[in-house]
């Protein structure tokens, strides 16, 4: 694959990474809360973790192994190589191991992560053992900016990560099966907790209880669950939808409508 081809590759991947953004907006993925059997066939989840992470910890292997000897042992190359198969191996060997509960995942999705992580690998593995320019990456790199501040960066994004997995795998105890949305440490803005994590307290919020919640963005996602699962179960318009929901909403303490009579 010569550079020009490359470059079409990563634009490629670009436009597709959009659409899945845009089409995610409107289709269920039927994974986890939203699992649904009209996805097909599924796995353990545990299983579909390692199925779907752990083809992008080989494939880089064994692009790494078929590299020429000058790429294959510069320093840096190898540094970059190790980062990438650090996160992979927690990925695909570890967590999988840690999740609990018997959730099921479509074979489906699956499929499309394994695609997906696959097409990681040759985008990462493909420039930086193949594409690249046999000298771009000098001893100097170790002391640049951009790697010294990348490398922190990495470490504390892989930190955050493992530490909001095991908050999130312990918001249920034993033989519970619900669904809970995390409050407090930033939680409470931020839908995915991967992205930032503090470490103030934990608050659970259950979101089958039809209760008030604290937080704009917990109550816009409980709508939004609410509203795809109504979409999904009745074929009747929105107009009704919106009525329903207003009706529903009213507080039981207070009159529908209020008259002064003089």
């Amino acid at each position: 694959m010569d550079t020009a081809t490359f470059n079409t590759f990563l634009v490629v991947m670009a436009v597709t990474a959009l659409i899945v953004f845009i089409a995610l907006h409107f289709i269920n993925a039927g994974y986890g809360m939203l699992f649904d059997k009209k996805w097909g066939a599924s796995l353990s989840n545990r299983i579909g973790w390692i199925v779907m992470e752990a083809p992008v910890f080989i494939a880089m292997i064994f692009l790494w192994i078929f590299a020429t000897d000058e790429y294959r042992f510069d320093p840096i190359r190898i540094t970059f190589l190790v980062l990438f198969q650090i996160h992979y191996f927690q990925r695909s060997f570890i967590f999988p191991f840690l999740i609990k509960g018997n959730s099921r995942m479509p074979l489906s999705i699956v499929s499309m992560g394994i695609i997906f992580n696959l097409l990681n690998a040759l985008m990462q593995g493909g420039w930086i053992f193949y594409i690249s320019p046999l000298d771009y990456y000098t001893a100097e790199w170790f002391y640049s900016p951009q790697f010294i501040i990348g490398v922190i960066i990495f470490f504390a994004g892989m930190f955050i990560n493992i530490q909001s997995d095991s908050i999130i795998r312990h918001l249920r105890k034993p033989g519970d099966r619900r669904h809970y949305i995390p409050q407090g440490a930033r939680m409470g803005r931020i839908r995915y907790p991967h992205l930032v994590m503090g470490r103030s307290r934990i608050r659970l919020v259950d979101i089958r209880q039809p209760r008030p919640t604290v937080g704009g963005s917990l109550q816009a996602i409980q709508r939004r669950v609410r509203r795809r699962i109504y979409k999904r179960k009745t074929k009747k318009n929105n107009t009704l939808h919106l009525l329903t929901t207003w009706i529903t909403n009213i507080p039981k303490n207070r009159p529908y409508c209020s008259l002064r009579l003089r």
